[in-house]
């Protein structure tokens, strides 16, 4: 925690850099450790502001309440799917409950957050698709990501698809392992094409949607912001239209 600690001390007052964003997966994994640096940023009276990545169980709101005395701002976390026998199938090891607790908690500290969200893991079907986008709209997320499913090499999602066990892997070549184009995998209850028009019909019924609409544009408080929130909308007008 010390040596974190001083080296954004150094590119606070050396480069004057004041927002950081920790690359740690897991960054909440050990709380001691966020203690430490919390208590050490605090200390040093560092006006910073901060993102991370974490897992919604690996959060309390006491870890989050030293997060944003420290000036923590945003937390990101994979959620990937509302449908329990997916998680199980994945082995996420968390429970939607996990999701709401810490959702809650961050909003009342006041805290934003990011959910992650995967489209085409094992037991995928439509109506868990349809499961997934009712339960990202009640949590009133910051933001939300929707990406399709990508086999990598070395993982057991990618031996699951060379087996064609759960699912199976379309693409012709290493060029069509991106996230949000066109989907490479399908299975029994779901086609490519059939993922991939559920993943166009997803980020349109989430973000042209009227509150969540209304909730970016509250959240706009200077012309950087609004220039930021542009041209995510375009990029999202993109993604809709474009199958």
């Amino acid at each position: 925690p010390g040596n974190i600690v001083d080296e954004i001390e150094m590119l606070f007052r050396e480069y004057g850099v004041r927002y950081y964003f920790f690359l740690d997966e897991t960054f909440t994994m050990n709380h001691s450790r966020i203690e430490n640096i919390c208590r050490l940023i605090v200390e040093k009276k560092l006006p910073i502001r901060w993102t991370c990545d974490t897992r919604a169980d690996r959060v309390t709101k006491k870890i989050l309440a030293d997060m944003k005395s420290a000036g923590c701002r945003m937390i990101r976390i994979g959620i990937e799917s509302a449908d329990p026998k997916v998680l199980k199938a994945v082995g996420k090891g968390i429970h939607l409950e996990h999701v709401e607790r810490a959702v809650r908690w961050c909003r009342e500290l006041r805290i934003k957050v990011i959910g992650f969200f995967i489209l085409g893991l094992p037991y995928e079907t439509p109506e868990s698709i349809k499961r997934t986008l009712r339960f990202a709209k009640k949590l009133r997320l910051t933001q939300a990501y929707f990406s399709m499913l990508v086999p990598l090499p070395g993982s057991p999602i990618w031996d699951m698809a060379q087996e064609g066990k759960l699912i199976r892997c379309t693409a012709k070549d290493w060029d069509s392992f991106t996230r949000y184009d066109d989907a490479i995998v399908e299975s029994d209850s779901l086609t490519a094409a059939a993922l991939s028009r559920s993943h166009r019909r997803i980020i349109r019924s989430y973000y042209l949607n009227i509150g969540f609409i209304m909730r970016k544009i509250r959240e706009i408080d200077s012309l950087k912001t609004l220039s930021v929130y542009i041209k995510g909308a375009l990029k999202i007008l993109g993604l809709s239209i474009k199958y």
